[in-house]
């Protein structure tokens, strides 16, 4: 089984922390399990941000879920068009549905250019449109009191 699935024609591919080119390799079956060949000293320990910045990027995954004060919300997932320094990186955000946050969906549903009215809209119409992300970092503190930076999708500023 190919380690990187990237077709018998491509010798070289990206690597996964900062695009250095690796060699094509195979996994191969240990007593223990599968063997990956990465040397894991060479990898972050913490998820790689996005820089601050404007991304183009396509609607993925759109999850309903229950925020943690138990407010209806849906996750969504997004993939990196463009620039294309980031293409195929992903990209996070919850839309919480209650009236002090529905500024926020109105902003998404319009930069997705999914129709709406009185009557409401269906926000699985988002799945494969492309929308501009105005992309920031924020500092905040985790649930063990560390100090810890993430991405905010700060501004859904159009298709």
């Amino acid at each position: 089984m190919s380690f990187f699935n990237n077709g018998p024609d491509k010798e070289i591919v990206r690597g996964p922390t900062n695009g250095e080119e690796w060699r094509r390799t195979e996994m191969s079956e240990t007593s223990g399990g599968l063997f990956v060949p990465v040397d894991l000293n060479q990898v972050s320990d913490d998820f790689v941000l996005l820089p601050e910045g404007i991304y183009k990027m396509q609607v993925e995954k759109m999850e309903p879920k229950q925020s943690n004060a138990g407010n209806p919300m849906v996750n969504v997932t997004m993939n990196v068009l463009e620039p294309v320094e980031h293409l195929g990186r992903k990209g996070f955000t919850n839309l919480v549905l209650i009236q002090a946050a529905m500024w926020k969906v109105k902003q998404f549903v319009k930069a997705c250019g999914i129709p709406f009215d009185t009557g409401g809209f269906n926000l699985g119409d988002a799945i494969g449109r492309e929308v501009t992300v105005k992309v920031t970092q924020e500092s905040y503190t985790d649930k063990e009191g560390n100090n810890k930076i993430r991405n905010v999708f700060d501004e859904f500023l159009g298709g």
